[in-house]
């Protein structure tokens, strides 16, 4: 018996061998060599510009404006999410607290020729944010696409409210100004200012 269970075993395992043999198939493989994954690069370059006010921006007064002009470019290869907000660095007489910041853009450059710049997305209207108020705080813009050498024309205007007192005479703000590009959708760069920050 146990003769007959080994040749039944060793007559099986020819089988399979044999088999196996018989039901080859045929392959092939392709290799994709040299793929590359690279990330996207988000960077801007703004350029600030001077200050606009009668050739003199040291002699501002109540209800007057005063414009400052920057352009900003995405140089990087991803559409971006761009804020911009204010530090003061130094205002010994509190003027941020009596002056108005708006904030206008032109998204599309001289597009009649004529030289001159619409700025027809009004970012923060005329009277409804003080300066102080926007300090540390970002204001949301917008998207400027990818599209080699996109710009966004940024208009910003300053002026001291109709009811600020004497005791603002000759008081200067130093501050400085900061553009953030962010990835679309990605991280918020700090506290938004109410009302302005990204939709």
């Amino acid at each position: 018996m146990k003769a007959i269970l080994i040749s039944i075993m060793v007559l099986s395992l020819v089988g399979a061998l044999v088999g196996t043999g018989l039901f080859a198939y045929f392959s092939d493989t392709i290799t994709s060599e040299n793929n590359t994954f690279e990330a996207g690069t988000i960077d801007i370059d703004a350029l600030f510009g001077p200050i606009v006010y009668n050739d003199n921006a040291t002699d501002a007064k109540p209800c007057e404006t005063v414009y400052e002009y920057d352009v900003v470019t995405n140089t990087g290869r991803n559409d971006l999410d761009l804020w911009k907000h204010i530090i003061i660095v130094d205002d010994p007489a509190d003027l941020a607290e009596v002056t108005y910041f708006d904030l206008a853009v032109d998204w599309d450059g001289d597009t009649d020729g004529d030289g001159v710049l619409e700025y027809e997305d009004e970012i923060i209207p005329d009277e409804t944010v003080f300066l102080y108020d926007v300090a540390c705080n970002w204001v949301y813009i917008g998207v400027i696409p990818a599209i080699e050498g996109n710009t966004v024309y940024v208009r910003e205007s300053f002026h001291i409210m109709a009811d600020a007192g004497d005791e603002y005479q000759g008081a200067v703000i130093t501050f400085q100004k900061e553009y953030y590009g962010g990835q679309l959708l990605g991280a918020v760069p700090g506290n938004e200012l109410a009302g302005y920050g990204r939709p």
